[in-house]
Protein backbone atom coordinates (compact mmCIF):
# COMPACT_ATOMS: atom_id res chain seq x y z
CA UNK A 1 0.00 0.00 0.00
CA UNK A 2 1.26 3.47 -0.84
CA UNK A 3 1.86 6.10 1.80
CA UNK A 4 -0.67 8.83 2.47
CA UNK A 5 -3.68 7.21 0.84
CA UNK A 6 -6.94 5.88 2.19
CA UNK A 7 -8.23 2.48 1.23
CA UNK A 8 -11.67 2.30 -0.34
CA UNK A 9 -13.92 -0.55 -1.42
CA UNK A 10 -15.93 -1.03 -4.57
CA UNK A 11 -18.08 -3.88 -5.81
CA UNK A 12 -18.02 -4.58 -9.54
CA UNK A 13 -20.42 -7.32 -10.58
CA UNK A 14 -20.00 -9.94 -7.84
CA UNK A 15 -16.44 -9.07 -6.82
CA UNK A 16 -15.35 -6.68 -4.07
CA UNK A 17 -12.13 -4.77 -4.65
CA UNK A 18 -10.00 -2.49 -2.50
CA UNK A 19 -8.61 0.59 -4.20
CA UNK A 20 -6.48 3.61 -3.43
CA UNK A 21 -5.09 6.62 -5.25
CA UNK A 22 -1.73 8.25 -4.64
CA UNK A 23 0.24 10.99 -6.36
CA UNK A 24 2.88 9.97 -8.90
CA UNK A 25 3.96 13.39 -10.14
CA UNK A 26 2.53 16.85 -10.86
CA UNK A 27 0.33 15.52 -13.67
CA UNK A 28 -0.48 11.93 -12.74
CA UNK A 29 -1.92 9.81 -9.97
CA UNK A 30 -1.59 6.10 -9.43
CA UNK A 31 -4.71 3.97 -9.04
CA UNK A 32 -4.08 0.65 -7.31
CA UNK A 33 -6.77 -2.04 -7.19
CA UNK A 34 -6.71 -5.50 -5.60
CA UNK A 35 -9.19 -8.09 -4.43
CA UNK A 36 -10.56 -6.83 -1.12
CA UNK A 37 -10.26 -10.18 0.63
CA UNK A 38 -6.55 -10.61 -0.17
CA UNK A 39 -5.15 -7.13 -0.89
CA UNK A 40 -2.29 -8.63 -2.92
CA UNK A 41 -1.09 -5.33 -4.37
CA UNK A 42 1.75 -7.15 -6.15
CA UNK A 43 -0.92 -9.00 -8.19
CA UNK A 44 -3.27 -6.05 -8.45
CA UNK A 45 -4.08 -3.47 -11.03
CA UNK A 46 -1.79 -0.42 -11.22
CA UNK A 47 -2.97 2.34 -13.54
CA UNK A 48 -1.42 5.74 -14.17
CA UNK A 49 -4.18 8.33 -14.59
CA UNK A 50 -3.67 11.90 -15.80
CA UNK A 51 -4.81 14.44 -13.24
CA UNK A 52 -3.52 18.01 -13.10
CA UNK A 53 -3.86 18.97 -9.47
CA UNK A 54 -5.74 22.31 -9.37
CA UNK A 55 -3.72 23.46 -6.34
CA UNK A 56 -0.45 22.93 -8.17
CA UNK A 57 -1.79 24.72 -11.25
CA UNK A 58 -3.78 27.45 -9.49
CA UNK A 59 -2.22 30.40 -11.33
CA UNK A 60 -2.74 29.18 -14.91
CA UNK A 61 -6.21 27.87 -14.07
CA UNK A 62 -7.60 31.15 -12.71
CA UNK A 63 -5.93 33.41 -15.26
CA UNK A 64 -6.10 31.30 -18.42
CA UNK A 65 -8.52 31.11 -21.30
CA UNK A 66 -11.18 28.49 -20.41
CA UNK A 67 -10.94 26.77 -23.81
CA UNK A 68 -7.15 26.43 -23.58
CA UNK A 69 -7.43 25.22 -19.99
CA UNK A 70 -9.79 22.44 -21.11
CA UNK A 71 -7.28 21.40 -23.78
CA UNK A 72 -4.18 21.61 -21.59
CA UNK A 73 -5.36 20.28 -18.24
CA UNK A 74 -7.16 17.15 -17.04
CA UNK A 75 -9.06 18.14 -13.90
CA UNK A 76 -11.32 15.10 -13.51
CA UNK A 77 -10.35 13.27 -10.30
CA UNK A 78 -10.44 9.50 -9.88
CA UNK A 79 -13.98 8.66 -8.78
CA UNK A 80 -15.64 5.32 -7.99
CA UNK A 81 -17.30 5.48 -11.42
CA UNK A 82 -13.94 5.78 -13.13
CA UNK A 83 -12.48 3.01 -10.96
CA UNK A 84 -15.35 0.73 -12.01
CA UNK A 85 -14.79 1.58 -15.67
CA UNK A 86 -11.05 0.86 -15.39
CA UNK A 87 -11.65 -2.46 -13.58
CA UNK A 88 -14.11 -3.60 -16.26
CA UNK A 89 -11.71 -2.62 -19.03
CA UNK A 90 -8.75 -4.34 -17.33
CA UNK A 91 -10.83 -7.51 -16.90
CA UNK A 92 -11.80 -7.35 -20.57
CA UNK A 93 -8.09 -7.09 -21.45
CA UNK A 94 -7.22 -10.16 -19.39
CA UNK A 95 -6.47 -9.00 -15.84
CA UNK A 96 -7.34 -11.87 -13.50
CA UNK A 97 -6.44 -10.91 -9.93
CA UNK A 98 -7.49 -14.33 -8.62
CA UNK A 99 -4.72 -16.08 -10.57
CA UNK A 100 -2.30 -13.30 -11.48
CA UNK A 101 1.37 -13.83 -10.71
CA UNK A 102 2.29 -10.16 -11.22
CA UNK A 103 0.64 -6.77 -11.18
CA UNK A 104 -1.22 -5.68 -14.31
CA UNK A 105 0.09 -2.24 -15.26
CA UNK A 106 -1.53 0.27 -17.53
CA UNK A 107 -2.24 3.89 -18.31
CA UNK A 108 -5.65 5.55 -18.66
CA UNK A 109 -5.62 7.78 -21.73
CA UNK A 110 -7.33 11.10 -22.40
CA UNK A 111 -9.56 9.15 -24.78
CA UNK A 112 -10.85 7.07 -21.82
CA UNK A 113 -9.05 3.93 -22.88
CA UNK A 114 -6.89 1.58 -20.84
CA UNK A 115 -3.52 1.01 -22.42
CA UNK A 116 -1.35 -1.85 -21.10
CA UNK A 117 2.14 -0.82 -20.05
CA UNK A 118 4.48 -3.84 -19.94
CA UNK A 119 7.16 -2.12 -17.87
CA UNK A 120 6.02 0.83 -15.79
CA UNK A 121 9.37 1.20 -14.03
CA UNK A 122 10.18 4.11 -16.35
CA UNK A 123 7.39 6.26 -14.86
CA UNK A 124 8.66 9.05 -12.61
CA UNK A 125 7.75 8.35 -9.00
CA UNK A 126 6.42 4.89 -9.73
CA UNK A 127 6.25 2.24 -7.00
CA UNK A 128 7.90 -0.44 -9.18
CA UNK A 129 11.22 1.30 -9.80
CA UNK A 130 12.83 -0.81 -7.12
CA UNK A 131 11.62 -4.39 -7.51
CA UNK A 132 12.90 -5.19 -4.02
CA UNK A 133 10.32 -2.80 -2.52
CA UNK A 134 7.47 -5.13 -3.48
Amino acid sequence: MSKGTSLRRIQVNDTVYAWQVSSLDAQHVLLEVALAQHKHWDRGLHVRVRFDDPWRNYGPLISGDPERIAQAFVLRPVTPGLVRQIILEARAQGWQPETAQRAWQGAWTRENMLQPVPDARAWPGNPWADETAR
